[in-house]
């Protein structure tokens, strides 16, 4: 994707970590889950 000069991009982290398609429990507090 190209992105204009002057554009801000902002990543949404809350719904990346509650992806159900990438995480057994993504409502599970889970430290572990990234070892």
């Amino acid at each position: 994707h190209l992105i204009p000069k002057g554009w801000r991009v902002l990543a949404s982290f809350r719904s990346v970590h509650l992806d159900e398609e990438s995480y057994d429990s993504p409502y599970r507090f889970d430290p572990w889950r990234w070892q």
